[in-house]
């Protein structure tokens, strides 16, 4: 979604890296 792309780039390297974690846990 754009929104979720919107946040990425507004939330630090060091942010993006534990929502990634996130998803690979699921």
């Amino acid at each position: 979604d754009g929104i979720l792309g919107r946040r990425m780039y507004a939330l630090p390297l060091d942010e993006v890296r534990g929502i990634m974690r996130r998803y690979e846990s699921l």
